[in-house]
């Protein structure tokens, strides 16, 4: 069959760069896109061939809360997801009224996309399409695993993936807990069945117990109808619930009497549920610390401190960058269709001289920028497209005497804090056209954070 017979995803946002891994994402499971950068350009492109549309909330000229009772009209049967940076509670409630299936927080977690696309779009679209049914291993995950494939450590995680025990995770922000999360479920007996992820910093706090645990019809406004949560899509799989440390503490007991025997309540039910799961549990933050200061149980620690993993930094696996380089490019040139693509010896040097704040989040950006915008095959050491944001260029402000020995070191003094952060976020934003993805990109921090850091800051762009 050619493209042009095969289903359709619709892909409305307005940043290039997720459009382009939406398209990989689509391929890989046997559907074709059509592409919008806003909701007026989507309207013009959408034909019959659609069966899902990803929409983002905030687009210029249109956004999605305009789009999607336009869609509607032209299309009753079209299934939506909305895809957002914004995470906003008033919004996931708002496009659920208008109709669409789920709310996904940017950065998107692909597992919980397939999901999604599993559960609400499963009949409309392709078996290929549907990667979650019973005795299929996930091979996107695989694949995405590939750069934490190397290092001494490597072994303990093959250790740990037979022992059907509850896993704990520690390592900064960006070390690639997600990856071994995957690599541990793939290797292990569970690895038929799903593998599940529940982000606990990235969902509304009034959304967690219900993504978690699942609701009963009418529970609460906007609950049509019954929902599965998380938990009960993990039964015979993984469950694996990241920044763990951010879950809220009034929801704790409940985690931790699911994780004693496995058992929990959809909301608005009194009939229990057992699922048959592993939990692997990952966090940034040190939880002792949080246990000291009452913000985390002790018991619900300990609880999940069976097997322990510490993730190293990249600045401390300096002699695995080259080959986590070579493995993600080998990953990214074949989403974005650059098989010719290779590293050239000045652009692996200029990789190995940086530190790597962000770690192997930070190294996968800086090298889906390069396959993603490389005029040639050869990467060089242009491609090595850092964050454009340095304190150091930041101008001085008109209202603030310079220092008497004009150094530009001192070039920030009389700035608070938020002043410099304000005005990093509003020239980073002011660069990239207002792109809330891009700019969340180049400085380093996730697409909600950006919409939070708007906020508190009162930018409007």
């Amino acid at each position: 069959m050619s493209d042009a017979g095969l289903p359709a995803m619709l892909v409305v946002d307005d940043d290039e760069l997720t459009r382009l891994f939406m398209r990989g994402f689509a391929q890989k499971l046997g559907l074709r896109t059509l592409e919008a950068a806003d909701g007026f350009e989507a309207l013009e492109k959408v034909n019959a061939s659609v069966k899902v549309a990803l929409i983002d909330l905030q687009m210029p000229r249109m956004g999605g809360m305009e789009l999607i009772p336009e869609l509607r009209k032209r299309f009753p049967a079209l299934r939506f997801i909305v895809v957002s940076g914004a995470g906003d509670l008033d919004d996931a409630v708002a496009v659920m009224k208008l109709g669409a299936c789920d709310y996904l927080q940017k950065p998107v977690d692909f597992t919980s996309l397939a999901e999604s696309l599993s559960r609400y779009c499963g009949p409309d679209l392709p078996s290929s399409a549907t990667p979650f049914t019973a005795g299929r291993k996930v091979g996107v995950a695989s694949v995405e695993a590939a750069p934490i494939l190397t290092g001494s450590w490597r072994a303990d995680l093959l250790r740990i993936a037979p022992l059907d025990a509850t896993v704990l995770m520690t390592g900064e922000t960006g070390t690639g807990k997600s990856m071994a999360a995957k690599f541990i479920h793939e290797n292990s007996p569970r690895a038929a069945k799903p593998l599940v992820s529940v982000n606990c910093a990235s969902l509304p706090r009034d959304l967690i117990e219900c993504e978690l645990f699942g609701h009963k019809k009418g529970s609460f406004t906007g609950a049509v109808e019954d929902r599965a949560g998380r938990a009960e899509l993990a039964d015979g799989g993984t469950l694996f619930l990241d920044e763990i440390g951010d879950l809220p503490l009034e929801l704790q007991p409940k985690l931790l009497t699911f994780l004693q025997d496995r058992t929990a309540f959809r909301i608005g039910s009194n009939i229990p549920y057992k699922v048959d799961c592993r939990v692997i549990a990952a966090t940034h933050r040190d939880l002792l610390s949080l246990c000291r200061e009452k913000l985390f149980r002790e018991d619900l620690f300990f609880r999940l401190d069976v097997l322990s993993v510490k993730l190293p930094p990249l600045r401390e696996r300096k002699q695995e960058i080259v080959s986590i380089v070579e493995s993600s490019l080998r990953r990214l040139a074949s989403r974005y269709g650059r098989a010719d693509i290779e590293a050239s010896d000045e652009f692996l040097e200029s990789i190995l001289n940086h530190s790597w704040p962000g770690n192997i989040r930070e190294l996968e950006n800086v090298l889906e920028r390069a396959v993603a915008f490389a005029e040639g095959s050869v990467l060089t050491r242009e491609d090595v497209r850092l964050s454009n944001y340095s304190v150091a260029a930041l101008p001085i402000r008109n209202d603030v005497p310079a220092p008497a020995d004009n150094s530009s070191d001192n070039s920030l003094a009389g700035m608070t804090l938020d002043d410099v952060e304000k005005m990093a976020v509003e020239q980073t934003l002011r660069s990239v056209g207002g792109n809330k993805a891009r700019a969340a990109r180049e400085l380093g921090i996730s697409e909600k954070s950006i919409y939070n850091k708007m906020k508190r800051l009162g930018l409007d762009y």
